[in-house]
């Protein structure tokens, strides 16, 4: 079993290129999101 766990513990994971192109599309449409409610509070707080 040890043997088992050091040789897995050493794996590197390796993601296809969908599954990151889909979290950089995600992570690119929570930072517009971000903008968004950030310039909305920069407006609200002038008022």
């Amino acid at each position: 079993a040890l043997n088992h766990i050091r040789k897995y513990s050493r794996d590197r994971l390796v993601f296809d290129d969908k599954l990151l192109d889909e979290l950089a599309d995600l992570a690119h449409e929570r930072l517009s999101q971000l903008d968004q409610r950030t310039e909305q509070v920069k407006q609200d707080s002038k008022q």
